[in-house]
């Protein structure tokens, strides 16, 4: 009865047994292993309270930063929407008058302003994911128009720093089921930082195909190019949130990490999983890859 007691985790009923015999001993022994028991216990308990207060404490403090640039974003992106709009004024009617260096100095402006508004707009959305969840909104559209269409969006960028932007999409890559914004979102912001990263004169490649992974169908999706490629020391730590900057190696890779960390999260909301493979001085390759579901028209 006493075994079965303790085998509840009942530590309060030692067993007695008085009989000046091995079986004494016996029942002391079972009794001292109780009591360890019971302390060992407690010690857990106690710890498992430590932890789950830190754990709250940590969950407390991404919410806060999330909160936090969350509101700054939104303080910045009003003024900033302002700048683009002038600056777009200038391009659009007021070009003739502009000499040719106001000219490029308010192409900069309006260039430098968009990409600082998609920065503010990639903050904006890794403080929400990171503060709720979000479904995906998944619909059919053809895959193969929304990166023929982001590739379009960054070729004049990367044919000013002379790149080279190949698309190589397997034929039987068209029409998918997913959330049309997160996906453009995730390869928008890879090519970005492909272009970003990649030096005059270098090549970027976006490839799409399907795979088979065990018995689900996936749609896989590579960005490579001929960039600096990112250390060791980085690459476990690109998809996280706050790590770059942290590490202390943001100036080399400055926007890298805000990008890459709301790309993960919107690939892990479809099921997915993004990885990268790189080697310094000579490019990185970053995969991506979703389950597929059936369209209207394989049903």
């Amino acid at each position: 009865r006493g075994a079965e007691r303790v085998s509840r985790g009942d530590y309060t009923h030692p067993v007695i047994i008085k009989t000046g015999d091995e079986l004494e001993h016996l029942a002391d022994g079972f009794n001292k292993m109780a009591d360890a028991l019971k302390e060992r216990e407690e010690k857990l308990l106690s710890l498992l309270k430590v932890v789950e207060k830190v754990n709250r404490e940590l969950i407390s403090a991404t919410e806060y930063k999330s909160r936090f640039l969350a509101n700054v974003s939104h303080e910045l992106k009003t003024p900033l929407t302002h700048i683009l709009g002038f600056s777009e004024l200038l391009k659009l009617e007021e070009s003739d008058k502009l000499s040719g260096a106001a000219k490029s100095y308010v192409d900069n402006i309006y260039r430098s302003g968009k990409s600082l508004l998609k920065l503010i707009e990639d903050i904006l959305h890794v403080a929400r994911t990171t503060i709720e969840d979000i479904a995906p909104d998944k619909r059919e559209f053809s895959i193969r128009n929304t990166i023929n269409r982001i590739v379009a969006r960054l070729r004049p960028l990367s044919e000013s720093k002379g790149q080279t932007i190949k698309v190589e999409i397997d034929r039987d890559v068209n029409t998918i089921v997913a959330d049309e914004g997160m996906i453009s979102q995730i390869i928008g912001n890879l090519l970005d930082n492909a272009v970003k990263f990649t030096p005059q004169g270098g090549t970027i490649t976006i490839k799409a195909r399907r795979e088979k992974r065990g018995e689900v169908e996936t749609l896989t999706i590579s960005v490579i190019d001929t960039g600096i490629g990112i250390k060791p020391e980085l690459k476990e730590h690109i998809f996280e949130l706050f790590e770059i900057g942290e590490k202390g190696i943001v100036r080399e890779y400055e926007g890298l990490g805000i990008g890459l960390a709301l790309a993960r999260k919107l690939v892990e909301y479809h099921g997915g999983k993004i990885w990268c493979e790189s080697e310094v001085g000579k490019g990185s390759t970053f995969e991506f890859y979703i389950p597929l579901e059936r369209t209207d028209r394989e049903q």
